[in-house]
């Protein structure tokens, strides 16, 4: 499996840079999803290996992290856009793209069902019951370390001073306040939706509330680990009610990563 991860991160080089255009603005976007796509990769490693999968399992986890975002980059091409909702569904894309190129050729057909299976549910709003345990191991495994980086990707901006592109910010308008359908879907432990995103501080509180999708709990020591997310909350409003329930979702996360069960929190 090492052998044909190296062989698919070969032909994702050469893939991407066919987008790049040259010209610095316009491919903003696109360095940030391959530095992304490093970064994830990188994660579903460290995953893997708190784990204690096997080698092979490990470079399928690495794979799953190249290859999930591909469909980013024709997505960007033709729409100009990573709005799923008003383009297309960038991961059915990437499968498509990965298809096309018969990318995953030779890799073990139980692999491919696995990959093509966490590549799919990667970006879904919640993760569908499956009966094939080790399959939704793969995709929870995604899910986590696409999440933990899109944390650090937004922590560039918000507080580390990266120049801002609106692509990546989903063209989202930079006024105050916040959307209350938006913040009560935290304070429930519920995932936001993007219906209910209408400005970047709505933004912030949907990837905040992606600590209640979270899987793993070596992904939850990750988190606490890599601080990207208390970092993110931390460039809310100052608003005591926004405030009071960001804190008692920050709460949640470290005692996640303590150990603690969600059934006792």
């Amino acid at each position: 499996m090492r052998t044909h991860l190296i062989r698919c991160q070969n032909w994702f080089d050469a893939y991407t840079r066919g987008f790049l255009s040259g010209d610095d603005d316009l491919d903003l976007p696109l360095q940030v999803k391959i530095e992304h796509t490093a970064a994830v990769q990188a994660n579903m490693a460290r995953l893997a290996a708190a784990l204690d999968s096997s080698d092979d399992d490990r470079a399928l986890a690495e794979l799953a992290g190249l290859l999930h975002d591909v469909g980013r980059f024709p997505q960007y091409k033709q729409y100009h856009t990573f709005r799923d909702s008003v383009s297309v569904n960038h991961a059915r894309l990437g499968l498509q793209e990965i298809g096309r190129h018969r990318v995953l050729h030779g890799i073990p057909t139980a692999a491919r069902r696995e990959l093509a299976l966490a590549i799919a549910l990667h970006n879904a709003f919640v993760l569908p019951p499956h009966p094939d345990k080790r399959r939704l191991l793969l995709a929870r495994m995604l899910r986590d370390a696409d999440k933990l980086d899109i944390w650090r990707v937004f922590k560039t901006y918000y507080c580390d001073g990266r120049r801002l592109n609106a692509t990546v910010d989903l063209d989202l308008a930079d006024t105050p306040g916040y959307t209350p359908a938006a913040l009560e879907s935290l304070r429930r432990g519920r995932m936001v939706r993007l219906a209910d995103v209408h400005n970047r501080n709505d933004f912030k509180l949907l990837q905040i509330a992606w600590i209640y999708d979270l899987n793993l709990a070596p992904a939850f020591a990750l988190m606490q680990e890599q601080g990207h997310l208390a970092a993110l909350a931390g460039t809310l409003p100052p608003d005591p009610t926004l405030r009071r329930v960001v804190e008692d979702t920050l709460n949640y996360a470290a005692a996640r990563a303590a150990g603690a069960p969600p059934s006792n929190l």
